[in-house]
C-alpha cells in the first residue's frame, strides 16, 4: 500500500507524510465514472481535508468511540456507538464473497475477519488484486521485483487466514494510477460478479486515490450485476474527525471479531513484511496506527 491522499477536487500524493506530487484541480475526480451511478461529493466535502498524514486521533480513541461513542464529539443525532452486525447478517444471504483489493495487504486490513467467517461456513472466497503494489517505495525502487515480492506476501497472508484455496484474480494494473483504468476495472468486475454476491471494497472517500477508484468501480459493477457492496474504511481513520462532514456515520456498522479471528488477522498482516519495516530512512508504510487497528475486536463497513 502506498501512502497517498486524495482531496475531493485535487489529488495530492503523500509519502510518509510529505507532499511529493500534486495534480491540478478538476483532474481525475472531476469526471463521473459513468451514467449508471453518480458519486458527486456533498458541498461540505469540497473544503474538508482528507489528506493522509499523522492520525488526528489515536487508534485507542477510535476503538472506544466505535464501541461506546463519545457524546461530546459525536455528530448530532448519531447513535451512541456504531451499530453491531454479525457476519451471518451479511453472509447468510450470499453464496460468494468477493474482495476487491487495490493493493496487496488491503484484503487483510479491510476484511480478513469476514473472509475467515466465510471460510468457516464453507463459502467461496474470491480476491480481486487490482495492482501488485509495486509503487509503494516510490519511483526509484525496482518495481517488478517489489511487485513480485508483494504478490508472494499476499499469497502468504491468505494462507495465514486459511484461504489458500481462495480464487485470486490478478489484474496487474499500475499501482497509484487506477483512476486511469476505472472503466476497465468496472467492466472486468461486471464479468466476474454474479447476482447475490457479497462484495467488499475499500471506501469511496477513503483518502487514497486507488482506494476510492476501486470502490467506485465496485459500486458501479454491483449496481449492474445485482450484488451487494460493503465498503471498508482503511485510511479514513487517519484523517477522520467525529464531526467530519465527509462521513455519513449512520451508514457505518461494525462486525465483532473473536480473539482467535483477530490473532489470525494479525498473523496474516505479519506476512506483509515489506510494508511493516522502515525503508530508506522512511517509516513503515503500514504505520503503528494501522497495525494497532488490525487488532481491534471488530471490522467496520459502510453499508448500502
Amino acid at each position: 500500500m502506498e501512502l497517498v491522499s486524495a482531496p475531493v477536487e485535487s489529488e495530492v500524493k503523500v509519502k510518509a507524510g510529505v507532499e511529493v506530487e500534486e495534480a491540478s484541480a478538476g483532474s481525475r475526480f472531476s469526471k463521473p465514472p459513468s451514467t449508471a451511478v453518480q458519486f458527486k461529493a456533498p458541498v461540505q466535502q469540497q473544503t474538508a481535508s482528507r489528506h493522509i498524514r499523522q492520525p488526528a486521533f489515536t487508534a485507542a480513541f477510535w476503538e472506544q468511540w466505535v464501541l461506546q461513542g463519545a457524546s461530546a464529539t459525536r455528530p448530532s443525532g448519531a447513535p451512541a456507538g456504531v451499530p453491531q452486525r454479525s457476519a451471518a447478517d451479511w453472509l447468510g444471504r450470499h453464496s460468494r464473497l468477493v474482495v476487491v483489493s487495490p493493493h496487496p495487504d488491503d484484503e487483510v486490513l479491510m476484511c480478513s475477519g469476514l473472509i475467515q467467517q466465510q471460510l468457516q461456513r464453507g463459502g467461496p472466497v474470491h480476491v480481486v488484486a487490482l495492482t501488485d503494489g509495486e509503487a509503494c517505495f516510490g519511483p526509484d525502487a525496482e518495481r517488478a521485483a517489489v511487485g513480485l515480492q508483494r504478490r508472494e506476501e499476499a499469497a502468504a497472508g491468505l494462507h495465514a487466514l486459511g484461504a489458500s484455496a481462495a480464487e485470486v484474480h490478478h489484474y496487474g494494473l499500475p499501482d497509484g494510477a487506477l483512476a486511469e483504468h476505472q472503466r476497465a476495472v468496472e467492466q472486468r468486475l461486471c464479468d466476474l460478479l454474479q447476482p447475490g454476491d457479497l462484495v467488499v471494497s475499500t471506501w469511496r472517500w477513503d483518502g487514497h486515490p486507488d482506494h476510492e477508484v476501486a470502490a467506485r468501480a465496485a459500486a458501479l459493477a454491483c449496481s449492474a450485476r445485482g450484488a451487494t457492496l460493503l465498503e471498508a474504511p482503511v485510511w479514513m481513520w487517519h484523517w477522520a474527525r467525529p464531526d467530519h462532514p465527509a462521513i455519513d456515520w449512520t451508514r457505518l456498522a461494525r462486525m465483532p471479531l473473536s480473539g482467535a479471528v483477530r490473532e489470525c488477522k494479525w498473523q496474516a498482516l505479519q506476512c506483509h513484511q515489506s510494508q511493516l519495516v522502515p525503508r530508506g530512512g522512511q517509516p513503515p508504510v503500514v504505520d503503528a496506527a494501522l497495525q494497532t487497528r488490525t487488532r481491534w475486536p471488530f471490522e467496520c463497513f459502510f453499508t448500502p
